[in-house]
């Protein structure tokens, strides 16, 4: 705690220095406070020093509409246009704006970790450390259900645990995706086209059409795709293309200004072709190098995996299909606001590579995962004009997520003569998810604002698995062990949530206590029952300070924290690459993050955030870990006691410029540059063993877009995303026995190309 204090002052001292100097760094999303009778944007109006109210931030971290400047929680807050703006068209893009963020797609599933926390595994049942939700629906899954993203209202990152507000597998925090809602009595349509290097092609459109006065539709959709930047030396093949299609359509009904419902669809088709590792290490610590059968690559963007076709009809690839439907309903009454969401989402993935990195089909394997989810909250809040205010939500989900696993390689063939198609085996995972919250708002001074709060979940689990007689044979030994196996586990948990606020106008200042729940679950595939998984808890506090400055040209938020975290669950990789959790004892993160925004003149804002996070592991004496020997990698255990979390700079920074000048009458011009920076860290536990492998050096990513804009319609523009062209991972693996080796997956190159768009 003492360490946290540290934090604190540091953090305190840096927001007065900024205060005093009038800092030209700034955070993403420049906010100026709200009239005290609004809970909506006022009308935008210039004052003297141009700055003009449309600053204002809106975000709906505390479950309803309130200024950014105004919430007791560190959030970074990405408009549609800064998304835009910044070329941020996939949800990776966006820690290149968030400080205290890393964000990962390995294998076609969502990764992010805040503060460092996080969870890098894709199992039946294991949900994310960092809760999304999608138009207010929970995403449990981590495998392909977003990717691309557009037609945006915002993005809100939270960070630091959200156990009341934001469900029970929320100890690294929060990320909000909401998407644009149908205008009522206006019709507008967009079009935007974008052509770049490497066959790059976008194609996106919006059309909002108004029936009557209290209905209306919102149809968008995007298709996007990119072509390979990996060469196979050794078939020819080029890997690392994408192509995918997106299409939602939204009704909105909204009678009289007390009530309203928005209807929503949503189709997701994905194709990415960069399931693959690239082997970088030879015999003897490449399995299949000292078979004969594999070679490490010589070039950064090169590979020598062999071209197998799986049951999913490619090779090295990941195909992902999902759907999904939501109906959220609202009331608004003079002291009560009452809201439901109903939600249903369909998920399909489905992916092949090769395991063992031989450049012919020896250790190849499959897998097809599938999941239902249905989610129901229900939500009521009052907005009385007391001391006393509250909030209580009801929460259910039924989640049925499956995972079917194929080995198609050519080690396995005696199996396969013997038992035809070999499965490795069938497992299911059932959750079913009750949860009750609530929070009580309390003023007892003008300017003094307490919130106590807490949420009670209980998550039941059950495994169903079934082995058939090849799998029995081949993993158990015994063909009579054929056949299903269950297992089932309960998950309970309370979280409270404390908090002091203090309005002071131009400055806000808070405290608050937090703490989160993971649920525990069940490691899979698996061909017997396993001992399930213990559920992960977080205990953080956290204070922080916001400021924005008379003019509103500039605006501070800072935070420090400290939290203890216990039975971590933690990802390893086994002997074939297959990633498994076991929990970690205890760790302890302390940090602190400052995010600034500076209108520097009426036509330019430069921006920045800063990011100190120090997490170790504080008892993990028995980590799994590759060794490597003389004779190859081989499993082992180390103590990683002291060592720093994975995922997990030490030091971050994001910053920026935005230029937006008129040039003429009727020609504007924008320019913007966003840049993140990261010292070196761990990409597993550990680094992945004593050798240190598995670790994203230092790096620096650079992103320059603009455009010019003709009457506020048409608009001509260009992008470059990695300007510098700078190498760096995706990821970072090593793999022990006869799949062994040193494996990566690089990261794209630069990307560059030019962007058009018409508005009506």
């Amino acid at each position: 705690m003492l360490k946290a204090l540290k934090c604190a002052h540091v953090s305190m001292a840096a927001l007065a220095l900024s205060i005093a100097v009038g800092s030209p760094v700034s955070a993403i999303a420049q906010v100026s406070p709200l009239p005290e009778d609004q809970s909506q944007p006022p009308t935008q109006v210039a004052d003297e020093d141009g700055a003009t109210d449309s600053d204002v931030i809106i975000v709906t971290a505390q479950r309803r509409d309130e200024s950014l400047q105004k919430v007791p929680i560190a959030i970074t807050a990405i408009t549609s246009e800064q998304l835009v703006d910044n070329n941020i068209y996939k949800v990776n893009d966006i820690e290149i704006v968030t400080s205290g963020l890393t964000m990962h797609n390995s294998d076609g599933a969502l990764q992010p970790y805040i503060r460092g926390i996080g969870t890098t595994a894709n199992l039946a049942g294991l949900e994310p450390a960092v809760a999304s939700y999608f138009d207010g629906a929970y995403l449990p899954q981590s495998l392909g259900v977003l990717s691309d993203v557009y037609d945006m209202e915002s993005i809100q990152v939270l960070k630091g645990p959200q156990g009341t507000l934001w469900g029970r597998n929320a100890t690294g925090g929060a990320i909000l995706y909401t998407t644009a809602d149908p205008e009522l009595r206006e019709f507008s349509a967009e079009y935007t086209q974008e052509f770049g290097n490497r066959s790059r092609l976008l194609s996106q459109g919006v059309v909002n059409v108004p029936i009557g006065d209290t209905v209306a539709i919102r149809v968008a959709g995007q298709q996007n795709q990119s072509g390979a930047y990996v060469d196979n030396i050794i078939t020819g093949e080029r890997l690392g293309d994408f192509n995918r299609t997106s299409l939602r359509g939204k009704i909105k009904w909204e009678p009289n200004d007390r009530f309203s419902a928005v209807l929503t669809g949503d189709y997701y088709d994905n194709y990415d072709h960069n399931n693959f590792r690239t082997l970088r290490s030879d015999s003897p610590l490449c399995g299949s190098c000292a078979l004969g059968v594999g070679t490490p690559a010589p070039g950064f963007y090169e590979t020598t995996v062999n071209d197998f076709v799986s049951f999913n009809g490619e090779s090295n690839s990941f195909t992902n299909t999902s759907t999904g439907a939501r109906l959220h309903l609202s009331y608004s009454g003079d002291v009560i606001e009452i809201s439901s969401l109903t939600s249903y989402r369909d998920n399909l993935s489905v992916g092949s590579i090769d395991v063992g990195n031989a450049f012919v089909p020896l250790f190849d394997f499959s897998t097809r995962a599938a999941g239902k989810t249905f989610d129901q909250e229900l939500q009521a809040s009052t907005n009385m004009d007391g001391w006393l205010n509250g909030l209580v939500g009801l929460s259910y989900i039924d989640d049925k997520t499956t995972f079917d696993g194929v080995y198609t390689g050519a080690a396995f063939a005696p199996l396969v003569s013997l038992f035809g198609v070999f499965p490795a085996t069938d497992n299911a995972v059932k959750t079913n998810s009750m949860s009750v919250y609530g929070e009580l708002y309390l003023t007892p001074l003008d300017r003094l604002k307490l919130t106590l709060g807490g949420r009670y979940a209980t998550d039941a689990r059950e495994l169903l698995g079934v082995n058939n007689i090849s799998s029995a044979t081949a993993f158990l030994g015994n063909p009579a062990l054929a056949g299903p196996f269950s297992a089932k586990a309960t998950f309970s948990k309370f979280t409270p949530r404390l908090v002091v606020a203090y309005d002071l106008d131009a400055l806000n200042i808070y405290a608050s206590y937090n703490r989160g729940f993971k649920a525990g679950g069940f490691n899979t595939p698996v061909f017997v029952v396993p001992d399930p998984v213990r559920p992960e808890v977080v205990d953080s506090y956290e204070i922080g300070a916001k400021y924005v400055s008379d003019d509103r040209r500039l605006t501070i938020s800072s935070a420090a924290y400290y939290y203890d975290y216990s039975d971590i669950q933690v990802t390893v990789n086994n002997l074939v690459a297959q990633p498994t959790i076991q929990n970690a004892a205890k760790a302890r993160g302390y940090g602190g993050e400052v995010d600034l925004s500076y209108r520097m003149l009426d036509w330019l804002r430069v921006y920045g955030s800063l990011a100190y996070v120090d997490a170790k592991y504080t008892s993990f004496p028995n980590a799994s870990v590759s060794i490597l020997t003389p004779t190859g990698i081989v499993g082992g255990t180390e103590d990683l006691s002291g060592r720093r979390l994975p995922n997990t700079p030490k030091f971050s920074a994001s910053f920026g410029a935005s230029v937006e000048k008129e040039l003429t009458s009727r020609l504007d011009g924008n320019l913007n540059v966003a840049a993140r920076y990261s010292v070196e860290y761990d990409l597993q536990p550990g680094g992945g063993g004593p050798s240190r492998y598995a670790v994203q050096p230092e790096y620096v990513l650079v992103n320059v877009s603009g455009y010019l804009e003709w009457d506020r319609k048409y608009r001509l523009g260009f992008y470059v995303t990695n300007a510098t062209n700078k190498k760096y991972y995706g990821d970072r693996t090593l793999i022990t026995g006869d799949f062994g080796g040193l494996l990566d997956q690089v990261a794209p190159p630069r990307a560059y190309g030019l962007r058009v768009s018409a508005s009506f």
